[in-house]
């Protein structure tokens, strides 16, 4: 999976180990269809069980989910969060698999949201927090 930034899309692609190769399978957007103004991808992630796929969209400030296809690899819209901030560049997933934290570039903020298991969309946790410039999001196990 290849997130394009520039024009906001994902591209999926089939790997030939025998030739090295790739086949492009499927191209899509990560805006919703009548979003016009200016974006760029940011991050992506799979949900730990891989059935989910998330993207940040920088301009429509959200988080997108995609369902993956179990057998194909295709992907399909699922939905998309308002981030709560603007331009959120990257996220993680939490060790758990749970949570979701993601750090924004211009608001300056990093904002904390919850995965449901079974439809793999997310919601707000109300948690967030201020930060001078954040850039990454790592978690450690001590």
């Amino acid at each position: 999976y290849v997130l394009n930034e520039l024009n906001s899309t994902i591209t999926f692609y089939n790997y030939d180990p025998t030739t090295g190769t790739l086949e492009r399978v499927q191209t899509i957007s990560t805006l919703p269809r009548l979003f016009s103004e200016r974006n760029f991808c940011g991050d992506l992630h799979f949900s730990s069980d891989e059935k989910y796929l998330y993207v940040s969209n920088r301009g429509h400030d959200s988080i997108v989910c995609f369902r993956v296809d179990a057998g194909s690899g295709e992907l399909t819209y699922q939905s998309h969060l308002s981030s709560n901030g603007h331009e959120p560049r990257i996220f993680a997933l939490d060790p758990s698999g749970r949570f979701i934290v993601a750090v924004h570039q211009k608001s300056r903020n990093a904002v904390v949201y919850q995965l449901d298991a079974q439809t793999g969309n997310l919601s707000h946790t109300g948690y967030e927090a201020a930060l001078d410039m954040p850039v990454h999001v790592l978690f450690l196990s001590i």
